[in-house]
């Protein structure tokens, strides 16, 4: 399994042109936000840089292996299936809290040097992002493993944007300062355990996809 990861590794950092879209990404994601300073852009991008780097392993890691046809020969390897999936499981773990990490941090400036919000209000709706990335990750992982990188990424973008349009429509219909200023404490009891239960069970799927169609 740990060489399944450090190959997911090698696939997103060593080859250049995933490494220049991940550098890209990622700076386009800090600058911007450390550009624009207002409750509306520390929401989206609180939720948009976990959301969007958690499914980033897989994404690399998949278009590399279709091109090879690595899975034919990863099969072959003393590990199970099931192994090989959750290995790509682990990697993702570790993508979503490096992610929220650096989330945590651009919370942190904006509650101590922007004063968007207050430490508690910042801090829920960090622990918002953590939920919104983790389900995030759930799903766009099955839909990796069931239809391949082309199709998935695709359905993925289309998740994104309306997960971001839902955010804009919900922002002008209950208003920013209600939202920010809600206690989300019962919300985030449910949602952060549900989010990581899907995660599972997304395994398992994969799982079983994986298992199929290699079968």
């Amino acid at each position: 399994m740990k060489g399944i990861i450090l190959k997911d590794l090698y696939d997103n950092f060593y080859i250049k042109k995933n490494l220049a879209s991940f550098i890209f990404g990622l700076g386009f994601i800090v600058l911007t936000a450390g550009l624009v300073h207002t409750q509306y852009s520390f929401i989206l991008y609180v939720e948009l840089i976990a959301t969007i780097l958690g499914s980033f392993a897989l994404e690399a890691a998949s278009e590399q292996d279709e091109k090879a046809s690595f899975d034919k020969l990863q099969i072959t390897f003393p590990v199970t299936k099931s192994e090989i999936v959750i290995a790509k499981y682990l990697l993702a773990l570790i993508f979503l809290a490096a992610s929220n990490l650096l989330s945590l941090i651009f919370t942190m400036f904006h509650v101590f040097a922007w004063n968007t919000a207050t430490f508690v209000q910042g801090v829920q709706i960090w622990c918002t992002g953590i939920a919104i990335s983790v389900a995030f990750t759930a799903v766009s992982y099955v839909m990796f493993f069931l239809f391949g990188k082309k199709v998935a990424t695709v359905l993925y973008v289309i998740i994104a944007v309306f997960i971001t349009s839902i955010y804009a429509a919900s922002s002008v219909i209950i208003g920013l300062d209600d939202f920010i200023a809600a206690n989300k404490t019962a919300l985030l009891c449910i949602s952060i355990p549900a989010a990581f239960l899907l995660f599972g069970l997304s395994c398992l799927i994969s799982i079983q996809i994986y298992k199929k169609r290699h079968s």
